[in-house]
């Protein structure tokens, strides 16, 4: 039962997330987990089944409800149409610049296996996302290999053509696209039969591969990122949020779970999750920007699988809501490190603030937090190793001291509030126009003139 949505948040670390939608579909939902967590356990592993509050307040209509039939067993395993898998190729063969973009519903090692076979056959080159656990594994595994999906984005201002073709389990590009069907309350998880079938059907290499074009694809990953030359200081003594983080990732132990709280530090982490090689990332703040979730998550995670450590990434801000965890975290002597981005400031707003507000209204008493606050002595009185770190020479002492023994422990990164992330930059939408009213993190809405 949750409220919000927990199911998406769910995805990264379960074979099905379903979500009752509505009174009279539970009985259906109910089953469908059943079915997808033990009779084709297989293809699925464990489900999560959502209810959310506002549909257990439902006045019940007796007559309306679907049960569905738990006791008997499916008359076949979920899977791709075989014509539409005949079409699939057809089109991968005929496609001049093609890719695949893996999410949620390639997490397997199977699928992973095909997944390396079908770029080894065909020449096509496979982004992930966020949402995908695997992006480690096809960085050290898959020469063809592109990174995230959002390098794609880079092509337009290179005046390179965007791909042809996207294979895909959620297409949202303006070409063709292929996609094994999915839906909210039904995901298609079986991605390791569809991947499995288009490799065995389409073993004759695509030839018509742009090859030029692949090749510029694959060089946009080592691409700088745009803070990547900054100084590692800033004027004001602080650690470049960039370098505190990249530097730290480096020096934690591979192959951990990644929890991701907060506002920009959460941000800036993502840039550099791959130096972690993480086993599986949760993004604790979702669409809707939810703060302070992650220490329930990375709780679970830890109790879930005992023998992963557990990345507890936080800003100051998202911290403050729920640090107590760490008592539970001592009392259950679980491998849980919190890191803690402190900034002394709620770093996304106090950034919004200055890009719509500038110099005309500089005070920003609402977004600033105590620069007295120490988090590591508070982890260290609630039992945990607790490290303080201002400097980049540092951290690799602060990671032994943490890890070097059992149990919790949490690294307090001291960090300066700038540079804005240019993520915060995009979603605020600052602009000039008169006709608009800027709303932060929101599309911004023309003004109203009255006569």
């Amino acid at each position: 039962m949750s409220f919000p949505l927990s199911y998406p948040h769910s995805r990264p670390l379960t074979g099905g997330d379903l979500l009752a939608q509505s009174l009279k579909h539970i009985g259906i939902e109910v089953a469908f987990g059943l079915h997808g967590a033990t009779l084709m356990h297989s293809l699925w592993g464990p489900v999560l089944l959502d209810f959310p509050i506002d549909v257990l307040f439902t006045p019940v209509h007796e007559k309306l409800i679907s049960w569905g039939s738990i006791s008997s067993p499916p008359s076949f395993a979920p899977g791709p149409h075989t014509e539409a898998v005949k079409e699939a190729v057809t089109l991968l063969k005929s496609a001049k610049r093609p890719a695949v973009i893996i999410g949620s519903g390639a997490q397997s090692k199977e699928t992973v296996i095909h997944l390396l076979q079908l770029s080894k056959i065909t020449s096509i080159p496979i982004f992930d996302t966020q949402k995908c656990t695997l992006s480690s594994t096809l960085h050290t595994k898959c020469p063809l290999y592109a990174g995230g999906a959002d390098k794609l984005g880079l092509l337009p201002p290179l005046n390179k053509p965007q791909p042809d073709l996207i294979l895909s389990s959620a297409p949202e590009q303006a070409c063709s696209s292929l996609a094994a069907p999915a839906s909210s309350s039904r995901p298609m998880r079986n991605a390791n039969s569809s991947t499995s079938t288009s490799t065995e059907s389409s073993a004759d290499n695509n030839t018509g591969i742009d090859k030029p074009w692949l090749q510029t694809i694959l060089a946009l990953k080592s691409l700088p990122l745009p803070y990547s030359t900054d100084p590692e200081t800033l004027p004001l003594g602080k650690l470049h949020p960039h370098h505190a983080l990249k530097s730290l990732f480096s020096s934690l132990a591979p192959d951990p779970i990644l929890i991701l709280d907060g506002g920009e530090c959460a941000i800036w982490a993502r840039d550099v999750a791959h130096l972690l090689s993480p086993s599986a990332i949760i993004k604790a703040t979702g669409s809707l920007g939810f703060l302070g979730n992650g220490f329930g998550y990375a709780l679970g995670a830890a109790v879930a699988a005992p023998d992963k450590t557990v990345i507890n990434l936080h800003g100051d801000g998202s911290a403050g809501l729920h640090f107590m965890e760490l008592d539970t975290y001592k009392r259950l002597d679980l491998d849980i490190l919190t890191i803690v981005v402190n900034n002394y400031c709620w770093g996304m707003s106090c950034n919004g603030q200055e890009l719509v507000y500038g110099k005309e209204n500089p005070a920003r008493v609402i977004s600033a937090l105590s620069p007295g606050t120490r988090y590591d002595a508070v982890a260290a009185g609630l039992g945990n190793v607790g490290v303080q770190v201002s400097k980049i020479e540092h951290i690799e002492d602060a990671v032994e001291k943490v890890q070097g023994g059992k149990g919790p422990g949490c690294i307090e990164l001291i960090v300066d509030s700038k540079p804005i992330h240019p993520v915060t930059e995009m979603m605020v939408g600052k602009t000039e126009e008169e006709d608009l009213v800027v709303v932060p993190y929101y599309d911004n809405i023309p003004r109203a003139h009255y006569k």
